[in-house]
């Protein structure tokens, strides 16, 4: 379980352990925390492992680290470098400190596995095995957590400008379609304090024309999905163009409906009508919980609050780029409460079918079994039952999925 990665750009020869092993009482958290910090800052990009490794050894001279990043298509743990296997997710200590985002103790003495995540979004997992460092009670549990969230704003930081992360995370090589899609993205789960957000696509590695994106900003969340027209290469170019458009038009300060306008302008103007993009757009308000939508084509959204599980009816506008400028309706409003989620989901995964059975009228059922997950873990989940519900044959139309839980905590 030792720490595996390139050699590292820095050296702490001549610091002093502040611990050195089990002998070493003065040892504590906050010295390891506060070399972690300057050590990934200072780090190059691909060598943020060594200079984690290297605030471990200058704090405890015995301890070791490991780190496995979760795949595209959230079914493995992917190890850094070449000292042990892969892991699973399900069924596996590591997959559950994953999935849950608790630090966990290992089978071995002073051993822990902690989340490596970024403000919600979930990176992978850091294997701890620590001798002069407390490995057990809250000062261990919450020294590990902060150590792993130190290493996945520093992952997040170095990830546009380094392959060598996104490449140990591939379980097999994707589509040129599906690698446009994924660098549109950004991340794949959020806390933001008043409300989680997670989205996946399916197939991960072949997926073509879906996509979706999120903002965070002091008034609130806009989020959107997108389920482009074509195939291959050109329906990524097509949701890459509609994400940018819609991005824009959010930039200039827009209106959910605004955005949709001005997307639409600038579809039709590239297209003339002939490729367009299903799309719909969410604005959470943070301090009043009021969700605002506008549904441009097709798509469907579920709401789960007290009273079970409802489609929200919003009135349709055309896809974006369908037709010649369009007038957008302004966005439908939707009172939320905390504790309330809205599901988010395309066509690919709402009208998948086997014989005369859709997987969408099983949506209800499976989001109030998975009423007790969070939003990261219920998007993960629907994923997995679309695939068992295709047992092994090959999907007709990809899918994307977003799940809104709104918790009215601090902004």
């Amino acid at each position: 379980m030792s720490c595996r990665a390139t050699s590292s750009t820095r050296s702490t020869d001549g610091v002093a352990p502040a611990g050195g092993g089990r002998g070493g009482a003065t040892t504590d958290w906050s010295h390891l925390l506060g070399l972690a910090a300057l050590e990934l800052a200072a780090a190059q990009p691909h060598a943020l492992m060594p200079a984690l490794r290297d605030a471990l050894r200058a704090a405890d001279g015995s301890a070791r680290c490991g780190l496995l990043l979760a795949d595209y298509r959230l079914d493995e743990l992917r190890r850094f470098g070449d000292d042990g296997p892969d892991l699973p997710i399900e069924g596996t200590e590591h997959g559950r400190c994953f999935a849950a985002q608790r630090v966990l103790p290992l089978a071995a003495p002073d051993t822990l596995v902690a989340p490596v995540s970024s403000r919600g979004d979930r990176i992978g997992v850091l294997e701890l095995h620590l001798a002069g460092l407390t490995a057990d009670g809250e000062t261990g549990t919450d020294g590990a957590r902060r150590l792993g969230q130190l290493l996945g704003h520093a992952l997040l930081a170095t990830d546009r400008v380094s392959d060598v992360y996104r490449t140990v995370r591939r379980g097999r090589s994707l589509t040129l379609s599906a690698e446009m899609q994924w660098d549109l993205l950004p991340g794949r789960s959020l806390d933001t304090g008043y409300a989680g957000i997670a989205a996946q696509l399916e197939p991960a590695y072949s997926v073509v024309g879906d996509a979706y994106d999120w903002a965070v900003e002091a008034r609130g969340l806009t989020a959107l999905l997108v389920d482009g027209a074509g195939a291959g290469v050109a329906a990524s170019s097509n949701a890459a163009f509609t994400v940018a458009a819609l991005r824009n038009a959010r930039r200039e300060g827009a209106d959910l409906a605004g955005m949709a306008r001005l997307a639409d302008q600038a579809l039709h103007a590239r297209h003339g009508g002939t490729l367009f993009a299903s799309t719909i757009l969410l604005r959470l308000d943070a301090a009043t919980l009021m969700l605002e939508v506008v549904v441009a084509g097709a798509g469907t959204l579920l709401h789960v609050g007290r009273r079970g599980v409802r489609v929200l009816d919003v009135e349709r506008d055309p896809p974006l780029g369908a037709e010649e400028d369009y007038p957008y309706r302004p966005a439908a409003r939707v009172p939320l409460e905390p504790g309330d989620r809205v599901l988010v989901v395309s066509d690919g995964l709402a009208d998948a079918q086997i014989q005369t059975e859709l997987f969408g009228a099983r949506l209800p059922a499976l989001l109030q079994g998975f009423r007790l997950l969070g939003a990261a873990e219920v998007v993960r989940a629907l994923v997995r039952e679309l695939r068992t519900f295709h047992d092994g044959q090959p999907q007709q139309d990809d899918a994307v999925v977003l799940c809104l839980d709104v918790s009215g905590g601090r902004a």
